[in-house]
């Protein structure tokens, strides 16, 4: 059977999805990077004491540089700001926190 343009079998890898050598690459770092967080004179934290410069030019590429806030008309206070970067440096989902943050005032 001649090749059909848009067979809908012949996907190919799905979208996001990693190759075999990245994946593998990936978690072998991230299994050495445990590793030296055992050593207290090898791991992250004591490498940002010694070096707090390139410990936050290292952190601040980790920030995006535009976050979508919306506060409703109102005026955002630093609880909220603090809340906000907080949660999404953690992966949180905002509006969760954000609907116990109003119960809670």
């Amino acid at each position: 059977m001649p090749f059909e343009k848009g067979h809908k079998k012949a996907k190919g890898r799905p979208e996001g999805s990693q190759n075999k050598l990245t994946k593998t690459v990936k978690e072998v770092l991230n299994n050495a990077f445990d590793k030296m967080q055992e050593d207290e004179d090898a791991n992250l934290f004591s490498w940002g004491k010694e070096n707090p410069t390139e410990f936050y030019k290292l952190c601040a590429k980790l920030i995006p540089s535009a976050v979508d806030v919306t506060t409703k008309g109102d005026k955002i206070n630093n609880f909220d700001l603090k809340q906000t970067v907080h949660t999404f440096l953690n992966g949180g989902d905002n509006k969760a926190e954000n609907s116990t943050n109003e119960t809670s005032r």
